[in-house]
Parts: structure tokens; sequence; C-alpha cells
């Protein structure tokens, strides 16, 4: 089973995939507001009580959340979409690609103090 931080990180790949395509911005408005979901609640199929990657690492939920209220209106099916989105994906972009750093860095940090191999960063 794909792990939640693994599933995000790929959710948010779906959306950088298409989000350099205009044509494709509400395919990737929907796939943006999926992997936000994600972020904040976790899969579905998690276990009860499990953490989200937003409650895990409280920088990702920040970032989430703030991401999610700058795009709230590109994520409007009713408002033409195509110019904003050109505006304003090279900067939603950016967020996307932190906010799956902390995914990837919080998963290799987690594996490593499993194993002993962690280091502490200053």
């Amino acid at each position: 089973m794909l792990d939640t931080k693994r599933h995000c990180i790929q959710l948010l790949d779906a959306v950088c995939q298409v989000g350099d395509d205009p044509t494709a911005a509400y395919q990737g408005r929907n796939r943006l507001r999926r992997a936000l979901l994600a972020l904040e609640r976790g899969p579905r199929e998690a276990p009860s009580g499990s953490a989200s990657p937003a409650q895990e690492i409280p920088e990702v939920g920040v970032r989430a959340r703030a991401l999610a209220e700058r795009v709230a209106h590109l994520c409007q099916p009713s408002e033409a979409l195509d110019d904003r989105w050109r505006r304003e994906w090279a900067g939603v972009r950016e967020e996307i690609v932190a906010i799956q750093r902390l995914l990837s860095g919080a998963r290799r940090l987690s594996s490593a103090s499993m194993t002993g191999t962690g280091t502490s960063a200053s």
C-alpha cells in the first residue's frame, strides 16, 4: 500500500504535469483541489485516528491551507480560468514544489531515525 506522503507527492506531481498547459487548467484545478484535500485529511483508506500529512508536518498544513486560500478563485468552475491560470501558475507551482520537498524530507528523516542513521541538522 502506498504511504500517505508518497500518495500526496504523486497527486501534486499530477497537478504539475497538467499545470504548465493552460488548456488543461480545468483538469489542473480539479487535481489541485484533490491534492490539497489529501494533504489536510489524508486518504480515505487511512486507519481511523491516523494523522494526515498536514497534521504530521505542521509546515505542510500551513502551506497547504495558504495555497488553498490563494487558489480558491482558481477552483471556481464558473470563472474564466485560462488567463488567471497563466498569470498565477508559476507561484502555485513553486508552492507545490515546496510542499513536496517537505513531504519527501519528512519521509527520509522518519526512515533514517528508525534505522538510527539520521543526523541532526543545524
